[in-house]
This record gives C-alpha cells, sequence and structure tokens, in this order.
C-alpha cells in the first residue's frame, strides 16, 4: 500500500496533531493556568482583606456607637455617670477609657485603669484618627456631638484581638494610616518600611482591587482594601512564588499525564484508519460506479457509525435521483406546457394596450402571480360606442386562465353583433357556467362610451367598482360611481342593471381588479379604498396620458410589496375623455 494512501495520511495526521497539541500545552498551558490560579489568588485574597475590613471598620461604628450611648447619661455636673450606664461601661469588652473635651479642657473622663488615657496622651489627631498602642490597644479620636455638652472631641481607647491571623503562611498582613503601618500580622514577611514605600508609590485610591506589584526586588500579590475611617487601609502582601507553587506541581504532572495520552492516540489512529478508509473505499468505488450512471449501485458494507450512516444515504440518494429524473421530466414537460398556455392567453388580451378614437384614450395592462392568470381586459368598437370589460375570475392559475379564454371566445362572436350590454352580460353569464359546470364565477365590469360625446352605460357584475377623476379648481377629485349590486358572472341569475354616466371634458375613469389593493408593504401596510382616493388625487393629472397614468401606478405598487410575489393577479384600465 502506498504511503501516501488515506491510512497513512490518516495515522500521521493523528500523531502531528498529538504532537502539536502536546507542544502547544507545553507552550500555553502554564501561561493559563497562572491566569487562571493568579485570579482565584487575587479574588480569594481580595475577598479575605475586604472581610477583614469590614469586620474592623463594624468594631469601630460598634465601639463609637456604646460610647456616645455611654455619655449620653454622663452628669457634667456631678461628673458621673448613672449606675447602670456605670455597669455597662465597666462590662463593655472592648472599651478601655474614654474621654471628651471641649478643646480647652477635659469635660469628661472614664477609664477603666488609672493612667490609661495618660499613657496615650499626644497621640491622635485630627490628621491621624486611628493610633495603635500596642497590646491589641488602639485609640481613636474623632469629633462629635452631646445634647448635653455640646460639640467635643472624643478620645476612646478600645481593644481589638482578632484583627489579623497571626498563623498566615508567607502572607502579610498590615493596617495603614496616611502611608504608616500601624500594625501589622508578624514580623516576618514585608518588612513595614518596604510596605510605606510601596504605598507611597501607588497612583490615586488604589483599594479594592489586587496586583502583582514588585518590592525589593521580589514579585507579590498585593491586595488593597478602605476602611470607612480617615486614611485606613487594609494591606495584604503574599509572595508570588509561594502562591504558585501547587501550580507548578500539578503543571509537571499534566505533561507526563499528556505523553501518555500522546502515546495512546498513535495506536487508536492506526485501528480506527485502518478500518474507516476499508468503508471509505468501498463508498469511492460506488460513487463511481454513480458517476458512470449506474443508479443501481450500492456499499457492499454495513456499519453502525457515521461511515455507515454515509452508506445508508448512498443508497438512499440512489433511489431518490431516478426519482427526480422522472420528476424533472415531468416538470420539464409541465413547464413547457405552461409556457405555451401563457403565450395561448396572451393572445387573449387586446393586441393594443393603448387605443384612441374620438375624444376618447384608453390604456391597460395585466400583470399574474403565476404564469397564467384569471384577470383579463378587452375592448372593441362597434361604430360611434367603445365597449371595454374587465374581468376577475375566482382564484388564479390555469383553472381562471380556462375561464378567460372562454370569455375571450364569446366576444369573438359578438364583436360581429350589435349585442346590448345586458346581452353581452346573458352570453357571458352562460359561456363562464357551462365551462366551469358552476364553480368557477367572474367579476366583471362592462362599460360602453359614446366616443363622440361621452355618454356611458355600464354593468357591474360584482366587480370592484370603478374610480371617476374630475377635475376641479382645487385639482382632481377622486371617487367610487356608485353601482347597483349585479350578481357575479357564471351564477347564471340574471336581472342585470344597466346603468348610466355622463363624462364631462377631462374626466378619467380607472377600472381594475381587487389585486392592487391586495399589495401590502412587507409589514403588512396596505391601501385601503379612502387611502387610495387621496393617492390618486395627488397624482393624477389631466396632463398625463393614459399609459403615464398607469405606468406610474404600477410602479408605486411594485415599491410597496418591495419585490414580495403579489397576492393576486392585477388588471388596471384608464379611461381618458377629452372632448
Amino acid at each position: 500500500m502506498s504511503f501516501f494512501s488515506l491510512k497513512w495520511k490518516l495515522s500521521l495526521s493523528f500523531v502531528l496533531l498529538s504532537l502539536g497539541f502536546v507542544g502547544m500545552y507545553v507552550v500555553v498551558a502554564k501561561k493559563t493556568f497562572e491566569s487562571d490560579k493568579i485570579s482565584y489568588i487575587f479574588e480569594t485574597q481580595q475577598k479575605e482583606v475586604s472581610s477583614i475590613s469590614k469586620s474592623f471598620s463594624f468594631q469601630l461604628e460598634r465601639v463609637v456607637f456604646d460610647a456616645r450611648s455611654i455619655l449620653s447619661s454622663y452628669d457634667p455636673q456631678s461628673k458621673k455617670l448613672s449606675s447602670s450606664t456605670q455597669q455597662i461601661f465597666w462590662d463593655h469588652p472592648h472599651i478601655v477609657a474614654i474621654e471628651v473635651s471641649d478643646g480647652a479642657e477635659s469635660v469628661a473622663k472614664l477609664e477603666k485603669a488609672q493612667g490609661t488615657l495618660q499613657a496615650a496622651a499626644g497621640k491622635g489627631d485630627d490628621q491621624h484618627p486611628l493610633v495603635f498602642l500596642g497590646d491589641d490597644r488602639y485609640l481613636l479620636v474623632m469629633n462629635i456631638h452631646n445634647v448635653k455638652m455640646g460639640d467635643l472631641k472624643l478620645r476612646l481607647i478600645f481593644n481589638y484581638k482578632d484583627l489579623f491571623d497571626e498563623n498566615l503562611d508567607g502572607q502579610t498582613v498590615a493596617l495603614v494610616a496616611n502611608g504608616s503601618v500601624l500594625k501589622r500580622s508578624s514580623e516576618g514577611g514585608v518588612p513595614s518600611p518596604a510596605i510605606q514605600n510601596f504605598l507611597t508609590t501607588l497612583k490615586g485610591d488604589a483599594t479594592e482591587a489586587t496586583q502583582i506589584s514588585e518590592i525589593n526586588g521580589q514579585r507579590y500579590l498585593v491586595s488593597i482594601a478602605k476602611i470607612a475611617l480617615g486614611d485606613l487601609k487594609i494591606v495584604s502582601l503574599v509572595d508570588e512564588s509561594t502562591a504558585m507553587g501547587a501550580l507548578h506541581v500539578l503543571f509537571q504532572r499534566s505533561v507526563v499525564f499528556l505523553f501518555f495520552s500522546f502515546f495512546a492516540t498513535v495506536l487508536i489512529a492506526l485501528v480506527l484508519s485502518k478500518s474507516l478508509t476499508g468503508n471509505i473505499n468501498s463508498l469511492t468505488i460506488t460513487a463511481q460506479r454513480i458517476g458512470a450512471g449506474d443508479f443501481s449501485s450500492e456499499p457492499d458494507f454495513k456499519s453502525n457509525d457515521e461511515i455507515g450512516v454515509l452508506a445508508k444515504a448512498f443508497r438512499k440518494m440512489t433511489s431518490e435521483i431516478q426519482r427526480l429524473l422522472l420528476d424533472t421530466a415531468d416538470k420539464t414537460r409541465m413547464e413547457a406546457e405552461l409556457k405555451t398556455a401563457r403565450l395561448v392567453q396572451d393572445s387573449l388580451f387586446p393586441t393594443k394596450a393603448f387605443y384612441k378614437n374620438g375624444q376618447v384614450r384608453l390604456y391597460g395592462t395585466n400583470k399574474t402571480t403565476t404564469e397564467c392568470g384569471g384577470d383579463w381586459w378587452f375592448y372593441y368598437q362597434k361604430g360611434s360606442d367603445l365597449f371595454i370589460m374587465v374581468a376577475d375570475a375566482t382564484g388564479h392559475g390555469i383553472p381562471a386562465a380556462l375561464i378567460t379564454s372562454a370569455a375571450r371566445s364569446v366576444f369573438s362572436v359578438l364583436t360581429d353583433t350589435s349585442a346590448t350590454l345586458k346581452e353581452i352580460a346573458d352570453s357571458w353569464d352562460k359561456a363562464t357556467n357551462e365551462c366551469s359546470n358552476g364553480k368557477v364565477f367572474m367579476t366583471a365590469f362592462l362599460l360602453k362610451i359614446n366616443v363622440e360625446i361621452g355618454e356611458c352605460h355600464f354593468i357591474n357584475a360584482g366587480h370592484e367598482p370603478p374610480v371617476l377623476l374630475t377635475k376641479t379648481d382645487k385639482g382632481m377629485k377622486a371617487a367610487y360611481i356608485p353601482c347597483e349590486k349585479n350578481p357575479a358572472l357564471g351564477e347564471r341569475k340574471g336581472g342585470w342593471i344597466e346603468e348610466r354616466l355622463d363624462l364631462t371634458p377631462q374626466d378619467r375613469l380607472l377600472i381594475y381588479t381587487d389585486g392592487l389593493l391586495a399589495i401590502t408593504s412587507p409589514d403588512g401596510k396596505g391601501y385601503s379604498e379612502r387611502r387610495f382616493l387621496k393617492y390618486l388625487e395627488q397624482t393624477v393629472t389631466t396632463e398625463l396620458s393614459p399609459d403615464v397614468v398607469i405606468t406610474n401606478i404600477d410602479k408605486h405598487f411594485t415599491e410597496l410589496g418591495a419585490g414580495h410575489p403579489m397576492p393576486d393577479d392585477v388588471t388596471i384600465v384608464a379611461v381618458d375623455y377629452r372632448a
């Protein structure tokens, strides 16, 4: 077997992919793991620092609140607390001493051990509101307002033993105020001067964030959280090498595992490629036979994997190809017949769409949704009378088109007679009914115009009423012609009501089928009859010839439909009386 066969190509591809993934893992995994590990440490360390900050802030707020409560019962005259408040002060687990002054002298002084406040004298001010006194004791200096004593300065000494965990492995936590370290977790780790120097390099308010910074030539993960008092912060520093120690061990173990995976991949690739290429070879032979025209050829193996599914698809494809060939032949024949039918139907319409005689000009157009349609229009002149017919068969397609051919055959005879409008309607009604066995009807508008004087007679057989456009001092006025209700052609009800209309100079008639106003925009907006009349008044003028009027209307509604298929056939006929 050739070394360049699919079997060896697949095996080599699996091996190279494994080597590539191993090499890429060695290069990328370390950075990826480091990034994930650092992100985890950042999040954990920041949460820890934030927790310490919130706990200490809560403690400050609590002792201040309790001190205010104790002072509220202090009597400045007797300089004593009430007996109950005195007991609260002595039983308080954190407050050691309280002193308030009005700026000049001490107003009240409370201490559990004599000399406590004296030992803290001179420490703490507005710039340094919190001072660490040692032995887990803190001095807090702040301005307060007391109802009995007015605006005062409070000096509060309290203890707080649980600020830091002293057994932090490789981590240094410090309480910092104005860039100076007040208290730290242990004497090891990062020296206090180094922490203070690092804090001076920070720009802006670098709180609530974790970053990697170099201190004394060594990289540390630094987290900072602000305490809600002055410029107090909790700072945590962890040696990067200590934080990443577990990651290096994990990385070494991962490399060993990946090498074992690589050798397993090589063995699996050899086994799978042999099985895969055998079935693919069988499919190739089948495909060659199908390409040569043997659509009965099928793969000679069975399998439940994806190749087996592909073999089943081959078998189904051959049967579908044979079926599609037969369907294609039938469709080709039907398309040819439809084209022929369309050519025949085109011959049913007037040979000239534009007509002019006497004082009357007319123009008509027809558009179908399929190859053949159910709309039809026609005209012919007998003496000084011009007969115009516009009709719309129910539905569209071949059945409706056959009915239009029946209508045209009727007029092949009527054009040589002097039939009245009612006689025309009777003949047309009978032909439509008999040709469709009463299953297809046609709405129609029959119009007779005297081309010399503009006198019109018409019958509306269930059709859309035409629009009459009349010239006024303010422009064109459009209105629907009132029509009596007559049955549709093919219903064989008879009783046609013929009506009269006298055209005046520069009047226009617009006869159309209902497919025109059925056209809508893609979002479903279309024309109501009222809106259509307004549109005609704005666009139709006496100077425009009928063909231009219809061309403009057709263009407007085509743009409205935005290229979507028309819902129904459309026929428009425009009549212009000049006088």
